[in-house]
């Protein structure tokens, strides 16, 4: 009976690594898909549904690709007639919607959020005075991506989170 126990929790254990490993290589594989990596005109053309124009300038771009989800962060200036253009295309925010878009959060890992906006500068919007936020969404080839656009009057900067599936 002794062996019979000891052969059941060599087994529990066994199959218990195996699923442990299986999880640490997708959480390592799949996760590797950062959108930091990728040409930002390209994670901008897929998120936004165009090329940036003339007038955007120094985009910054972060975010992973899951499977079958995405999630982007984005940064980049842009002149105020380009501004006017990205947010005509969206639904405007009223300040408590746009307190709300803040603080939410845009992939499945707190921490991967906490990076990716790092990354791209989005502790600058905490500063934002004259903010506007509109919502929208896109289709990118198979890709739907669901945004919000932060817009910083002040220094023309615009902020960009993104989920997709």
């Amino acid at each position: 009976m002794g062996w019979i126990m000891s052969k059941n929790r060599v087994i529990i254990v066994g199959g218990l690594l195996v699923v442990f490993a299986i999880y640490a290589w997708l959480d390592r594989a799949v996760w590797a898909n950062d959108f930091s990596k990728w040409e930002p005109r390209s994670v901008y053309l897929m998120v936004l549904g165009t090329p940036p124009p003339p007038g955007v300038t120094d985009i910054k771009v972060a975010g992973r690709h899951y499977v079958m989800k995405r999630w982007v962060w984005m940064t980049f200036h842009a002149t105020p007639s380009v501004i006017r253009s990205i947010l005509s295309k969206t639904e405007l925010l009223d300040p408590a919607r746009t307190t709300a878009a803040l603080s939410e959060r845009v992939s499945v890992k707190a921490r991967y959020d906490e990076q990716d906006a790092r990354h791209v500068g989005w502790e600058a919007i905490r500063s934002a005075s004259h903010l506007v936020a509109g919502a929208h969404s896109n289709q990118y080839g198979s890709w739907q991506f669901v945004y919000t656009v932060f817009v910083d009057r002040r220094t023309n900067t615009v902020y960009v989170k993104a989920t997709g599936d």
